[in-house]
């Protein structure tokens, strides 16, 4: 029942809290920067009347300056309802196909990480979204993922068992092509020397405290050392069994960098799975199957808490999904027939 209770409040912050400082603000003021988007968006605010003491930075790669200039088409408030619709439809419709019968589709759009994205306005869901329609044979939106690639890059593990490599990369270097026809090729070294820059002297200092709140990858709070332990073990689970939700799962012990509002597909995941195995599962399964798909939330109480979690999940995961992976016809999005 708290699944209500926090969508509701969470949707009436987004109707009348303070936008300015959320990570949507830096969004819709890349759309104001013209074509420097990667220098310090604080002069932009100031102009804007806003505060300093917010932090405003835009790390993405140059495609997203095209979602970035319609925002800025709009005022603060209407962009950022726009950004956070379009982002749960779309995430939405991607998701449809992956939902057994019966299964209540809204979840998709109201799980704790979707709640938590659509508060910050992240692009959690549309990267979730490319990483659904990616394991589903888009090769467009498995290279649109080079735009979060440490939430992406378990997706080559589809790319090379179905051998589309090629076809990714082709997608990707029309992406740099068009994006450096329209902007400049400078656009790219600028992101480039950013992300060197802010990006990761953040990751490795752990600049920001509020991260220990937010981040739900290893690295973080258990250190290089522990980080490792966790991306071996995720890893070697990974190998008995990779699907969609098992490959999203362990994104989030080996990557090192990774937020709750990033975790959409992981926590559609866990909820498809206590779906169709409920009845089936051990009560210690059944309590780390709801652990991970509240992991998004749990967070709050500390970063520690998202791995071991995360990592008794997948253990569910390849255990019960275990010579039954989430296969679709490609491009259609059924089952194909020898499983229905």
């Amino acid at each position: 029942m708290w699944l209500p209770a926090v969508t509701l409040v969470l949707f009436t912050q987004n109707f009348t809290g303070d936008l300015i400082g959320r990570d949507f603000s830096a969004f819709w003021l890349a759309g104001h920067a013209g074509g420097k988007p990667y220098d310090s968006l604080a002069g932009l605010a100031k102009q804007s009347g806003w505060p300093s003491v917010a932090v405003y930075n835009f790390t993405y790669p140059p495609p997203v300056m095209f979602i970035t200039r319609m925002l800025a088409v709009l005022p603060l408030r209407p962009a950022f309802l726009a950004w956070n619709a379009a982002g749960m439809l779309l995430f939405y419709l991607a998701a449809r196909p992956y939902c057994p019968k019966g299964f209540p589709r809204i979840l998709a759009i109201i799980s704790p990480a979707a709640l938590l994205n659509d508060n910050f306005g992240q692009m959690g869901m549309f990267t979730g979204a490319l990483w659904l329609f990616a394991w589903r044979g888009s090769n467009l939106c498995a290279a649109a993922l080079a735009i979060k690639p440490h939430i992406g890059f378990l997706v080559l593990i589809d790319l090379v068992r179905e051998r589309r490599v090629p076809r990714a990369i082709g997608w990707g270097i029309a992406l740099i092509a068009i994006t450096a026809g329209v902007f400049g090729l400078s656009i790219w070294l600028d992101f480039f020397h950013h992300v060197v820059a802010f990006q990761g002297s953040a990751v490795v200092k752990s600049t920001f405290a509020v991260w220990f709140f937010q981040s739900t990858t290893p690295y973080l709070g258990y250190g290089p050392f522990g980080w490792l332990c966790f991306a071996i073990a995720g890893s070697l689970l990974l190998a008995r069994n990779c699907n969609v939700w098992t490959a999203a799962t362990a994104t989030f012990l080996i990557s090192p960098y990774g937020f709750h509002y990033d975790m959409p597909v992981v926590c559609l995941g866990f909820g498809v799975l206590a779906f169709e195995r409920w009845n089936g599962l051990a009560w210690f399964e059944k309590v780390l199957v709801m652990l991970a798909f509240s992991v998004p939330a749990l967070v709050y109480f500390g970063t520690w808490f998202a791995s071991p979690i995360l990592l008794g999940g997948l253990w569910v995961q390849t255990r019960e999904q275990r010579g039954r992976p989430v296969q679709y016809e490609r491009g259609t999005g059924r089952l194909p027939m020898i499983q229905r």
